[in-house]
């Protein structure tokens, strides 16, 4: 899950939309990453506006936000994620989604080889780091019961992930990303080890989804259009990155380049290649979410599902 944001909102606004077009307000998850390089390209490069959309793109002060800002209709849009979700739908909050961005777990389990860890079974016996408090508690003691991992230390280690690990305070983190973290570990001259959640007895789920306002859950053509213009800029993204890049920069001017680019490339084979919201794969996880007590009531996940 997304983690540290800041404290102001942000607008960005990219293109200028045709006149009458439709105003959408698209709330972040965090603030402005490489996650998000199909939502500028198709601000910049007039997806939107083609479709008779003007889209703002707002930035939260916090990663509770956007889902409850979106249930409360005081925006329109919001990024969020398949777990967030079904735990919000089961507490009664009227979340609706209408369509993905990535469609893959980006959340994993990272070790580092130079620290001798090269299999699951090593992180026997040794201190483990989880970064959001409650979820990734769970999905960690979820992967260590399926790798049958004994006498393990659990601490919570926020979201510094990369120095507890370089420095051998923790010989694994979960909740660290694949296409961050990862990456930085890299560039730092170490080797990360990474353990997917999805095969540590974690159901595959999608990492980022929209979720829709009450009001604008009533609105299919404008979903409908939203929708299609994600797909033009997921599919722009995986074709240009690197116009997709330059894109998403002009929204984080003072990001390191070779590093986004990095991350991009990282994040391309997860980035959601259609709009199909299966009922089946947010079923497993909302049975999953139940037995492993991350949700206190049965949720039925085919009713929080806009397909149009």
């Amino acid at each position: 899950m997304r983690r540290f944001l800041c404290a102001t909102v942000l607008l960005v606004l990219l293109g200028a939309p045709a006149g009458g077009a439709e105003k959408v307000r698209l709330m972040l998850d965090w603030t402005p990453n490489v996650d998000h390089a199909p939502l500028y390209w198709a601000q910049a490069r007039g997806a939107f506006a083609r479709e008779g959309l003007e889209v703002e793109i707002l930035t939260p002060s916090d990663t509770a936000d956007p889902l409850k800002l979106a249930a409360a209709g005081r925006t329109d849009l919001a990024l969020g994620y398949m777990p967030q979700a079904l735990v919000a739908a089961s507490e009664g909050i009227p979340v609706r989604v209408c369509a993905r961005l990535v469609a893959r777990p980006l959340s994993t389990v990272v070790a580092l080889e130079d620290k001798g860890i090269r299999s699951a079974k090593d992180l026997s016996g040794k201190r483990i780091g989880t970064t959001v408090p409650g979820m990734m508690d769970v999905l960690g003691k979820v992967f260590a019961r399926h790798h049958g991992l004994k006498d393990l230390e659990w601490v919570h280690v926020g979201f510094q992930i990369v120095p507890p690990l370089a420095s051998g305070k923790v010989a694994a983190v979960v909740g660290a990303f694949r296409n961050v973290e990862v990456v930085q570990l890299r560039r730092q001259g170490l080797k990360p080890r990474v353990f997917p959640l999805e095969e540590g007895g974690v159901p595959d789920y999608d990492e980022l989804v929209v979720l829709a306002s009450p009001a604008l859950s009533q609105r299919p053509r404008v979903l409908a259009a939203f929708r299609r213009a994600l797909a033009q800029g997921l599919a722009a993204t995986r074709r240009h990155p690197e116009q997709a890049l330059s894109a998403y920069l002009v929204a984080a001017p003072g990001a390191d380049r070779g590093q986004e680019r990095e991350m991009l490339d990282a994040t391309l084979p997860f980035f959601a290649k259609d709009q199909k919201l299966d009922p089946a794969r947010w079923r497993r996880f909302a049975d999953f979410a139940l037995r492993e007590k991350l949700v206190e009531k049965p949720v039925a996940p085919a009713p929080l599902l806009l397909r149009f």
